[in-house]
């Protein structure tokens, strides 16, 4: 092998694998086909690795990964690059510099302030970092360095997280290389460290120094942590399970090969450090990994939910997210993949039989007219030479179109040579055909009303009215359409009887290309090419009225910090930003989905026979609009507020359903943003006591029945809060019912979701005993007459009825219904 630089590179055989995508917007049906067949995003020709720091001890797995060929048979080809800290490697993969990243708990951080980001496998299930003092200086405990100064290695969280739990406020130094000599010069009073950098006797009674592990039963970060990124995992999900894989076989060749692997180092990354030290490393190394006890890699997603809790506790976070997301699930991604190819060739078949009998159609269809048209054409050549005499009236130079048919028959017996320069056929095709080839179905059937219309009216003596005005759309060579207006009349014989429609035709191309576009203005939005606020009206009325429609959802959807890039970057970016974000949300709704602009940065979305799901609707909304935009060079991001209204429930006309959707709007902004929030009574200003409709219900009788239990209870709680002589001791029996209910209600729906086999069950679950503990802790407080009025209506309308009956549990009636309807 040649020696390595700072950049290790490992060529591969074949090509990296390819994750299929399906296409849904073809242009043909033989264009779909293909496109359903072989879609894909074309995977990375190398994946690059950004090491947080240089070459180390702590890459162990990495490198034997790299040189026992696991990446190659894989089929990947891996680099990995080293850094100066941690924050570089989250800093590479964010930007698409490299594919896949190491760092530690820190990443919390990073999630936490919106990067999207995503844990892979933790190898370090314990944090390397501890505190290093001198025995000279003879600390017995870590409150002995408050006001010294301390350097804490770049980036360390845990360490700033330890010295907080204990009260500890020394001075903090930025790191430095020589941070043991100044600690053994007494120039500063600890340093802050990772464990695998410290002197092979470190932590021995010969050793001068003396160890403070940061790792307790009240803080246990996980150590280095392999990581990627969101947009990295959804485009290229098998290529990121692949080398997550060989990554782990990396460390278990490592772990039971220490000798093989610190050779390997020896040779191929000199100067890392001395054969004594690296041994030394690796045996502290192994006591981290703990390889006898856990599978390398495996994280476990309460123990980082504690984690991100205790940071958030210690203010080092700035909220205690769900790191539901911020977790990779490997069964999950591979279900959905699976999930896809079964759909796609379900898709695949159904289109090929459709053709097939389309094509069926189609010729016999073919054959069956060119047969009659071929009989009519003989019998109208006859005809032709005996009614010449008709036609002689008739001008053959006429800048119109000049026409007779027969009133019996709606066939064409004369037409004039304009028609070649209208339509580009010559007379002879137009004469042979019927009217359904040469204009549009529609125009047709409105040609043979009218002549129907001229008739009646003659019969019926109203001769004035035999004279009709009506629009025809004609068929060109070329095959597009021309949109023309006709003028007819009867044609009588010598009997008086009408015989013949004589007929004008005149090309309007221009007048309906004006018309059109003042339809456009009066009806769309002219930046976005969306219906705007006078359509989306409409529409909404229709489908209200429509005796078909059971339920509807109305979506209020509002940019979150659409100013500031408008402001900062001008109003030409802010437009293209908003025909981005139109095209977006287009794309994500369903095909009978309605999205109307009301101006600004304020969209709706009109969802027709939709209830609950609208709430999905809205997460894949959220999840499309969240992601950067760019153009021009810029990359911009975004968020969005949704407000849902559900009709008849919520509404049952159009001015109110689209006030309680706003108002629901209003609401996710005023909870910070970037949140879907479902209309209920709580949020409106004018609202009386709180109502269980039958339109609310998930298709459970107990649970429904248990929802009507706890609106009575708040009720009559909420009624008690408004009693001015009202008591605590009142208030407490009224809370008491309403907990016991919500607690009966939530054993009952667990066991329902269980059966369910609900995906997300620990979760809910988790908010079922945290409003549980809540209460409780109300409860308490009213006991010993330490109450709050505004806290304790907080907890039950916004907490419990708003965010979790009226939110949470709504996600999931949709399936509840589906089960009771199989069964």
């Amino acid at each position: 092998m040649k020696r390595m630089n700072t950049e290790v590179r490992m060529s591969v055989l074949g090509e990296a694998k390819q994750v299929p995508r399906t296409s849904f917007a073809p242009r043909w049906l033989f264009a779909l086909l293909l496109l359903l067949s072989h879609g894909s995003l074309q995977a990375h020709e190398f994946l690059t690795l950004q090491l947080g720091g240089s070459h180390h001890i702590q890459f162990a797995g990495y490198y034997a990964a790299l040189f026992k060929d696991f990446y190659r048979e894989a089929g990947l080809d891996v680099r990995l690059q080293t850094g100066t800290s941690r924050k570089d490697a989250i800093q590479a993969v964010g930007a698409g510099e490299a594919q896949f990243g190491i760092a530690d708990s820190s990443l919390l951080q990073f999630f936490t302030a919106g990067q999207q980001v995503v844990a892979l496998a933790a190898f370090e299930q314990h944090s390397p970092l501890i505190l290093v003092t001198r025995k000279q200086n003879s600390l017995s405990d870590v409150h002995e360095l408050r006001g010294k100064p301390v350097i804490l290695e770049t980036d360390s969280l845990t360490l700033q997280a330890y010295l907080q739990l204990n009260d500890v406020h020394p001075t903090l130094l930025p790191w430095q290389s020589d941070a043991l000599e100044q600690l053994a010069r007494g120039d500063v009073a600890a340093v802050g460290m990772s464990l695998l950098d410290l002197p092979p006797d470190a932590g021995s009674p010969s050793s001068p120094l003396a160890l403070f592990p940061v790792t307790n039963r009240q803080l246990d970060a996980y150590g280095a942590t392999l990581f990627t990124s969101r947009t990295e995992l959804q485009r290229h999900p098998q290529q990121v399970k692949a080398f997550v894989d060989a990554t782990v076989r990396g460390w278990r060749y490592a772990l039971a090969h220490p000798d093989e692997v610190l050779d390997w180092m020896e040779l191929y990354l000199p100067g890392v450090a001395d054969t004594q030290h690296l041994r030394a490393a690796f045996a502290r190394l192994d006591e981290l990994v703990r390889p006898e006890l856990v599978e390398p890699g495996y994280m476990q997603r309460e123990r980082w939910q504690q984690i991100a809790d205790r940071y958030h506790d210690l203010s080092l976070l700035a909220r205690s997210p769900d790191v539901s997301d911020f977790l990779f699930d490997p069964e999950l991604l591979l279900e959905q993949q699976r999930r896809q190819d079964v759909d796609r060739t379900i898709m695949v078949v159904f289109f090929t039989i459709l053709i097939a009998l389309m094509l069926c159609g189609i010729f016999g269809g073919f054959y069956l007219r060119l047969r009659d048209e071929s009989r009519d054409r003989l019998r109208l050549t006859r005809e032709l030479a005996e009614r010449e005499q008709h036609y002689r009236f008739v001008t053959e130079h006429s800048a119109d179109v000049i026409w007779t048919m027969d009133v019996h028959t709606t066939r064409l017996t004369y037409i004039s040579p304009a028609v070649t320069r209208l339509t580009g056929h010559n007379i002879d095709d137009i004469m042979s055909l019927p009217p359904e080839s040469v204009m549009t179905a529609a125009s047709a059937e409105r040609l043979r009303e009218h002549a129907a219309k001229a008739l009646l009216a003659w019969h019926d003596g109203a001769l004035n009215d035999t004279r009709q005005t009506f629009m025809l759309e004609l068929y060109h060579q070329h095959g597009h359409s021309i949109p023309t207006e006709s003028v007819t009349t009867l044609y009588c014989n010598e009997q008086g009887e009408p015989v013949s429609i004589i007929g004008v035709t005149r090309d309007i191309t221009e007048r309906v290309a004006a018309e059109e576009v003042m339809r456009r203005l009066a009806f769309y939005d002219p930046l976005t090419n969306l219906p705007n606020r006078r359509l989306l009206k409409q529409r909404l009325q229709e489908s209200i009225e429509h005796p078909d429609t059971r339920q509807l959802a109305l979506m209020f959807i509002d940019l979150d910090n659409f100013k500031p890039i408008n402001d900062t970057l001008g109003h030409e970016m802010g437009d293209a930003l908003l025909a981005m974000v139109a095209e977006r949300m287009h794309k994500a709704v369903r095909d009978q989905d309605l999205v109307a602009r009301l101006g600004g940065d304020e969209f709706v979305v009109l969802l027709p026979h939709t209830g609950d799901e609208a709430l999905m609707i809205a997460d894949r909304l959220q999840t499309v609009l969240n992601q950067p935009f760019s153009t021009r060079g810029q990359t911009m991001q975004i968020s969005c507020s949704i407000g849902i209204a559900l009709y008849p429930e919520h509404g049952q006309n159009t001015k109110m359903l689209m006030h309680h959707a706003d108002l629901a709007m209003y609401q996710a902004k005023n909870d910070g943003r970037s949140q879907v929030c479902l209309y209920c009574e709580e949020i409106d200003p004018e609202r009386g006591m709180l109502h269980w409709y039958p339109a609310q219900d998930s298709g459970d009788p107990q649970l429904d029945q248990q929802y009507h239990q706890i609106v009575t209870a708040t009720n009559a709680l909420l009624i008690c809060l408004q009693d001015p002589q009202g008591t605590s001791g009142n208030w407490h029996g009224r809370l008491q019912t309403l907990l016991d209910a919500t607690r009966h209600h939530f054993a009952y729906q667990e066991q329902q979701l269980n059966a369910l086999g609900l995906g997300d069950l620990d979760t809910h679950s988790e908010e079922h005993r945290y409003l549980l503990q809540k209460g409780e802790i109300l409860l308490g407080a009213l006991a010993d007459g330490h109450f709050d009025t505004e806290r304790l209506r907080h907890f039950v309308m916004h907490d419990l009825i708003m965010h979790h009956v009226n939110l949470s549990d709504r996600r999931f009636f949709a399936q509840l219904r589906t089960q009771r309807e199989a069964r």
